[in-house]
């Protein structure tokens, strides 16, 4: 199979080498080789040789509908998968996604295990997070406080609810600075709005949330899918508000 795989991957490259694409740019993309797999009612999935079972953010509808159970696929992107077991994760900023190769019977068959563990567990979709990217270094930011509609894979809908302040988090994601630094911030799907507030690490570490007040508004710069905090200061507590249809989401992170 992973010799298959190979070679899929260096035709599909060879393809799109030649192809003329102009607004698509591959050659600094990460190409990575994945098992195309529906479900009963035709949503699209990917497994790759290390396993990881995921989706990708936005796929084109026509490349969803042209790629069958068991294909061969190619995924350009920064190979990013943000994991959510036991739901299938999620690969965030695909630029590309290309069919390869049709699928063999064999192909068509291990796609099962992956159905099987799809349906095996019957709980909640699990809360968007993002991930922060800065220097050389990335880290996934779980939801702190939050409101979020959800659909389960039985179909049963419900609310999920979580009320604790940022300032009174033990577990809060830190981040070392030893200068003011530029920090990128991606996220799953369409936001409405995404707002940022800081406050000093001060209000934090006494647990201060009345003397706090609604803290200072950090400006966002749209990059492509991303946004990104120009400046960031050591000594504060960042908080990112991402509000949708489904609810809202709040997630920090302290700098020191």
């Amino acid at each position: 199979m992973k010799a298959k795989w190979l070679v899929c991957l260096l035709a599909a490259a060879c393809l799109w080498a030649g192809c003329g694409e102009e607004d698509v740019d591959l050659e600094n993309q990460t190409a990575t080789q994945a098992l195309v797999i529906k479900d009963c009612v035709g949503n699209t999935y990917f497994a790759d040789e290390e396993e990881r079972f995921f989706r990708v953010e936005e796929l084109d509808p026509e490349t969803a509908e042209e790629l069958e159970m068991g294909d061969i696929a190619v995924i350009y992107g920064d190979d990013y998968v943000d994991n959510r077991d036991p739901h299938p994760g999620v690969y965030l900023n695909a630029v590309k996604v290309d069919k390869a190769a049709d699928g063999t019977q064999e192909d068509v068959e291990a796609c099962q295990k992956y159905l099987d563990k799809l349906y095996e567990y019957p709980d909640q979709e699990p809360l968007p997070k993002m991930l922060l990217e800065y220097q050389d270094t990335s880290q996934v930011l779980d939801s702190v406080e939050y409101s979020w509609k959800y659909q389960d894979k039985l179909g049963s809908h419900g609310i999920t609810s979580a009320e604790i302040s940022l300032l009174e988090y033990p577990e809060i994601t830190r981040i070392d600075l030893e200068s003011p630094a530029d920090l990128k911030l991606s996220f799953p799907g369409k936001p409405e709005t995404l707002t940022a507030v800081r406050w000093s690490s001060d209000f934090w570490e006494a647990g201060d949330t009345a003397g706090a007040g609604e803290g200072e508004t950090v400006a966002l710069t749209p990059e492509e899918k991303s946004l990104i905090i120009q400046g960031a200061e050591p000594g504060y507590v960042y908080q990112i508000l991402m509000e949708n249809s489904q609810g809202y989401v709040k997630f920090g992170f302290l700098t020191e």
